[in-house]
């Protein structure tokens, strides 16, 4: 926290293994393997410090693969898993669309990594900074899947580049 740095180096996993009778939960690999450190924003860092600090309503006393101390908790302290994380998107989704004046698509966890990618590459983020936080091994799939182009976002691009020119002249 100090350092205001993120380090992914491993992922909790839920799953029925290989001679297992039942899903169980693991501590397994990233998906590529790799250890990113990821910059912390000030907004980030809050968010995870309440969470910290409600710890004690919200958390389990679960020990996976020597792990513990968990912060993303369901309400009754149990693991929090992606099916369940999207199920609760799904209904919170489907609660808004009753009164909405404008409803809006199913939501999951995917669907926000991909906004979000999209979003900072709509800001201007170097697109091989936006690789290594996505995790991707190729440049290939952040730009093909995650970074769209959207009509506004090439209007915004073309005037930035005359406005610099403009600027330096």
């Amino acid at each position: 926290m100090k350092n205001q740095i993120v380090s992914i180096n491993h992922q909790l996993t839920y799953r029925k293994y290989e001679g297992d009778s039942h899903a169980t939960f693991r501590i397994t690999l990233t998906k590529g393997k790799n250890t990113r450190i990821i910059p912390m924003t000030n907004r980030l860092r809050k968010v995870l410090l309440d969470l910290k600090k409600d710890y004690k309503y919200f958390h389990t006393e679960e020990t996976v693969d020597g792990m513990s101390g968990f912060l993303f908790c369901t309400m009754r302290g149990s693991l929090q898993v992606t099916s369940m994380f999207n199920s609760d998107l799904k209904a919170l989704v489907n609660e808004y669309n009753k009164t909405a004046e404008y409803p809006i698509d199913e939501i999951s966890s995917y669907t926000l990594r991909h906004t979000g990618c999209t979003r900072n590459a709509e800001a201007g983020m170097d697109l091989r900074v936006l690789q290594y936080l996505m995790g991707h091994k190729s440049m290939r799939l952040t730009t093909l899947i995650y970074n769209h182009v959207q009509m506004q976002r090439a209007k915004n691009a073309v005037l930035r580049i005359e406005t610099q020119k403009v600027q330096s002249m």
